[in-house]
């Protein structure tokens, strides 16, 4: 997988050094289009094959280059289990997984077992004989499948979920490519100036074209990421091998207990999640709160997952599952989120809030890792432009109840703004 440059590099992570070998091949131009100095890719896979050089990474290295979106703050990760795809330290939880032992694998060796573009090799599962008890069994996991990646999940049935997503971006036709081709999402219908993408009929992702507004500045507040739920632990599984075939730039993976989690950018730097859930009854909790730790992932484990399968564009379950904001204040951001609109606080960690309806993990977050203390964001900018929450009936009453009460201006359609100026519409679902 290719990971953009400025994701990677650090002098130093925790005690471990990055020697000059590494950084040379991490900065040098050598000529091709994947090792520039001006800021281009570098194909991680390609540099730790590159042993017979003489160059090879540490495992701890290792785990925080493949393990890690915010490599600005690798520094800061006090426990060396670095950021996580959400950008923030490792938290408690559970015993994190043996950082070594999955390193010891080299990722390259994981990547290499993954079928890249001609190749159809991958690992499949014995088939068992024609007409035989485990040839019925298998026939009926299959059929399962197909009916779970058609159904939306838990997180999509709550009182208050997440709707859809719209963003402003000033190139149309390259945005709307990146998540037809690479996330796999259904282009609905298409005018001149907007885009409406979604999965199984549903239209859930609207792209603006805003030609003329100036670019997202990540210092400002706005969107962290955009987070697609994938139905199953198999549909994330064929995600990964779809990406990987395609080289498609990839800023982190995690494993958050809760769920598996690969992270992108998409062309304007709009933050893509695509994860799958794992069962609620294995969450982990701490009284009211749902446990989040940042745990590598297992790419070799997940890959299996695909089983025979191929990914043929976004199953029709997929929706966003939540979405995650950059905000001025966290603190700030849940007194809003929670006590205004009435979401759940269902984890908090450094400069970041997580809240839920309904027992889920999170439907929002907002963090001030890179916008503390932003006020206003600038409609005039790129990036998210309205965030729709959809409420069943008595929760749209309470929430509109919530917002009348607390003196909240509402816009011609009925939305309101969050303390930053994000746009915000609830509708009865």
């Amino acid at each position: 997988m290719i990971l953009p440059r400025r994701r990677v590099l650090h002098d130093r992570v925790r005690d471990v050094p990055i020697g000059d070998d590494v950084l040379a091949l991490l900065h040098g131009n050598r000529g091709d289009r994947r090792h520039r100095l001006d800021g281009g890719d570098v194909d991680l896979r390609e540099l730790l094959d590159e042993r017979q050089d003489g160059v090879e990474l540490a495992p701890e290295v290792l785990h925080l280059l493949i393990g890690n979106r915010n490599a600005r703050q690798m520094g800061d990760a006090a426990d060396g289990l670095g950021i996580d795809g959400h950008g923030r330290p490792h938290q408690g939880g559970r015993e994190p997984k043996d950082v070594r032992r999955i390193a010891e694998r080299p990722f390259a060796a994981q990547l290499a077992r993954l079928p890249g573009p001609g190749r159809t090799d991958r690992p499949r599962p014995p088939v068992a004989a024609a007409g035989g008890a485990h040839d019925i069994d298998d026939m009926n996991a299959m059929m399962d499948e197909i009916a779970s990646s058609a159904r939306p999940t838990f997180a999509n049935r709550t009182p208050l979920r997440i709707g859809a997503v719209e963003l402003a971006v000033r190139d149309l036709d390259r945005t709307l490519a990146f998540y037809r081709d690479e996330i796999g999402l259904e282009p609905i219908d298409q005018g001149a100036d907007h885009a409406r993408l979604g999965a199984g009929g549903a239209a859930f992702l609207t792209l603006h074209h805003r030609p003329d507004v100036r670019p997202d500045d990540r210092r400002s507040a706005g969107l962290f990421h955009t987070a697609f739920l994938m139905p199953t632990r198999a549909d994330l599984a064929r995600f990964l091998l779809h990406i990987w075939r395609r080289r498609t730039p990839v800023s982190g993976v995690a494993d958050h207990l809760v769920s598996e989690a690969i992270y992108l950018d998409d062309p304007e730097g709009n933050g893509v999640e695509v994860y799958c859930d794992r069962p609620p009854d294995t969450w982990r909790r701490e009284g009211e709160l749902i446990v989040l730790p940042t745990d590598p992932l297992d790419l070799d484990d997940l890959a299996q997952a695909a089983g025979t399968g191929e990914f043929g564009g976004a199953p029709a379950g997929l929706r966003i599952g939540h979405v995650h904001l950059r905000v001025g204040d966290a603190a700030a951001a849940e007194r809003f989120y929670h006590d205004i609109l009435g979401f759940d606080v269902t984890w908090r960690t450094r400069g970041a809030a997580f809240l839920s309806s309904g027992g889920y993990h999170h439907h929002l977050a907002a963090n001030a890792w890179s916008s503390r203390g932003a006020g206003r964001r600038d409609d005039d900018r790129a990036g998210l432009a309205r965030v729709a929450i959809d409420a069943a009936s008595e929760a749209y009453e309470t929430v509109t109840r919530r917002i009348d009460e607390a003196g909240l201006a509402r816009a011609q359609d009925g939305g309101v703004r969050d303390p930053w100026g994000t746009r915000l519409h609830f509708t009865k679902a």
